[in-house]
């Protein structure tokens, strides 16, 4: 006598979701279909020039927040892991004269985030403005406050100051 059982194994999908533009930022793993009460391994690697904020998992019960790049995940449901990124932009900071001020050194900056930038002038010189990327601009001020949009370079323009003098006459006397 032969005997057929059939077991049906209740799988489950996990998948991965980026926002619109940010599907360069990283390498995910872990998605797949899964058995119920399986643990996925969930990690992200993050690609030069993003940041990582953190995972929303949504399985139908409910939605979490994860803030780890990576953690294990018991399957009961389909799923779907959202990465949140943002993007990470390089600010290089120069003076158009290094003898004539010192400036904060490039930094990196996360989308969105401000940050300010200072300019120490040197006595016998004068910060005549700002250029962005080469392009003069409105900035003004020793110390500017800047928001996260883009990677480019912030030229503080800094001038010698000249000074002139007008000698009408001269006058000379030698003994008497």
């Amino acid at each position: 006598t032969t005997v057929t059982i059939n077991v049906e194994i209740d799988s489950h999908k996990l998948e991965f979701v980026f926002d619109d533009g940010y599907e360069a930022g990283a390498v995910l793993t872990g998605a797949g279909i899964y058995a119920y009460g399986q643990t996925a391994h969930i990690s992200a690697d993050i690609n030069p020039g993003y940041q990582f904020v953190m995972w929303t998992i949504d399985d139908g019960n409910g939605t979490q927040n994860k803030l780890t790049r990576e953690f294990d995940y018991t399957i009961t449901a389909d799923t779907k892991c959202k990465i949140i990124l943002k993007y990470r932009y390089t600010i290089t900071t120069e003076v158009s004269d290094p003898a004539g001020a010192t400036i904060t050194p490039s930094f990196e900056l996360n989308e969105k985030d401000r940050a300010n930038i200072t300019v120490t002038v040197n006595d016998g010189y004068t910060l005549k403005g700002w250029l962005i990327d080469g392009v003069e601009t409105d900035l003004t001020g020793t110390t500017i406050t800047i928001t996260g949009e883009k990677t480019c370079t912030y030229t503080a323009v800094i001038s010698q100051n000249k000074y002139y003098f007008n000698i009408d006459e001269i006058t000379e006397v030698y003994g008497e």
